[in-house]
């Protein structure tokens, strides 16, 4: 992507480049013959002048509108450098956090003779940081899916409450502080592409958990009816402002500096929600939660 708006630009200021060039020489030339018929009819003096003065509006407006475009496509590419270096930060914190953490509690499992139970929760706490380390995975290959047309839809029946509660399950039990409440209604049983719905849902609990505080409440509501699933996660969190609601699916979208940051993520996580919405023909909204949070809408057709 940079490399594509970088050669457009370059391209673009050449041929600004090129006609600044040409017209001056044109206007030189002209310049020339009219010192040469200054002595003739100043009709025909004046309707070369005009011609010129016309030909010189032109360039100054086309000169205008490249060199604005230039401007606006390296703020895009400085911008997006800028994701990019913030999106290399918080993936080497994301991958390095649950790493250093299986690390540690194999490296306790293996010096120190401990109970049953405990030895179960250690195991418990590593499966728990092997989890968190797939789902950063699957979406670093979903996005490079997405990027280069790959992502195929796989429809296929399966119960949706269950694939749900097992979703909850895994993040309650990584946010113990947390609680997610599962309201359904409807057919239980759906045919869609399940890794669009199971990414799409941990996603947006992710997000939900990432932004709300520890003892806070999200609630997912699920209804299937007339051949359609709606799916809403409504969190206690910071919320988000109507400003940034446009910017949220963007990629590797992050308010604020990686480094000084208290919430940590790749950026990636909405805009996957968005991209896999799409591509099974649904939509997505957002709107403000009462009395604070946010309430994430989404609609996908189901056969």
């Amino acid at each position: 992507m940079p490399n594509t708006i970088k050669s457009r630009s370059l391209t673009l200021f050449y041929i600004l480049v090129g006609y600044v060039v040409a017209q001056l020489l044109w206007w030189a030339i002209h310049i020339i013959q009219l010192t040469s018929q200054i002595y003739q009819e100043d009709e025909y003096l004046q309707r070369r002048i005009w011609m010129i003065i016309g030909e010189g509006l032109v360039f100054f407006t086309l000169l205008s509108f490249g060199i604005y475009k230039i401007r606006k496509n390296f703020k895009q590419e400085v911008k997006l450098a800028q994701q990019k270096q913030n999106f290399a930060l918080s993936v080497t914190h994301e991958l390095k956090s649950p790493i250093a953490g299986i690390k540690l509690f194999l490296q306790t499992l293996q010096k120190h003779d401990l109970s049953e139970e405990k030895r179960k929760e250690i195991v418990n706490k590593c499966l728990q940081n092997t989890n968190r380390l797939e789902s950063l995975i699957n979406n670093i290959l979903l996005t490079n899916a997405f990027e280069n047309g790959n992502y195929q839809l796989v429809k296929e029946r399966f119960d949706a409450k269950a694939t749900t509660q097992e979703i909850i399950h895994l993040l309650s039990s990584a946010h113990n502080r947390h609680t997610i409440q599962l309201v359904f209604f409807g057919d239980e049983k759906i045919i869609l592409d399940k890794q669009s719905f199971t990414s799409i849902l941990s996603n947006l609990l992710e997000n939900a958990i990432k932004y709300s505080d520890e003892n806070s409440d999200t609630e997912v509501e699920i209804s299937t009816e007339n051949n359609a699933l709606k799916l809403k996660v409504k969190d206690q969190g910071i919320g988000i402002s109507e400003s940034e609601r446009y910017l949220i699916f963007d990629k590797f979208y992050r308010a604020g500096n990686e480094l000084t940051r208290k919430t940590k993520g790749t950026g990636l996580g909405l805009f996957i929600v968005y991209e896999l919405v799409h591509l099974n023909e649904g939509e997505i909204f957002v709107e403000a939660n009462t009395p604070k949070g946010t309430i994430f809408t989404v609609n996908l057709p189901i056969k």
